[in-house]
């Protein structure tokens, strides 16, 4: 449901997108948190109230990651938010399980050291 959302989203993109009441993120919103892409900044908007369809990682490790559709959002230590679009839904999954497997190998070896 949330990618089909996404993909109307997309097709606005010369018009800014219309996120909630009183919000359009465009290409002049945070220039520097989201690279200017709008996408990347909507789609952090949606994950803090759980829109994603699954999540990984952590800021400890190298990057945090979320997946929507065919779409991964990173953020890192510093603040900085990106997003990464997949021609396909199984490609996305496919790169999404390769980041959560290298994070649960980052997790065994810190459980180790303690």
């Amino acid at each position: 449901m949330r990618t089909k959302f996404v993909e109307c989203v997309e097709a606005n993109n010369g018009r800014g997108f219309d996120f909630a009441p009183g919000l359009i993120i465009n290409q002049e919103t945070a220039k520097h948190k989201f690279g200017g892409d709008p996408m990347a900044e909507y789609l952090w908007e949606a994950t803090m109230d759980g829109g994603q369809d699954d999540d990984t990682g952590e800021i400890d490790w190298d990057c945090w990651v979320a997946k929507f559709g065919k779409r991964l959002l990173f953020t890192d230590d510093r603040g900085f938010v990106w997003c990464k679009r997949h021609f396909t839904e199984e490609l996305a999954a496919e790169e999404f399980d390769f980041i959560a497997s290298k994070y649960g190998e980052w997790l065994d070896q810190n459980e180790e050291m303690v």
